[in-house]
């Protein structure tokens, strides 16, 4: 997840920017199972919110979550860092 997310995020924003349907709902699908494996649940919702949208067409709908799941994807990465890095549980990450 730590290596992969980071593209993904970036193959959602330009989906979405380009209007790409199909392509936003495959990053935010991948982007969904990475955050369940890893237990980042809010991460998960949002992209499921997102992959929603991009299978309904609402463009516009994802772009208005891609800011909040990179922000949330952030706050997962920090807290999956730290658990590699024998800092703690993996609370809510």
């Amino acid at each position: 997840m730590l290596a992969d997310a980071p593209g993904q995020l970036a193959t959602l924003r330009d989906a979405a920017t380009s209007g790409d349907a199909e392509a936003a709902r495959r990053a935010a699908h991948t982007l969904k199972g990475n955050g369940r494996t890893f237990g980042a649940t809010a991460l998960a919702s949002l992209c499921q919110e997102a992959e929603a949208a991009a299978t309904n067409g609402d463009i516009d709908a994802v772009l208005a979550r891609v800011d909040e799941i990179a922000a949330e994807w952030e706050r997962a990465r920090a807290e999956l860092v730290a658990w590699r890095n024998g800092g703690g549980a993996r609370d809510g990450a």
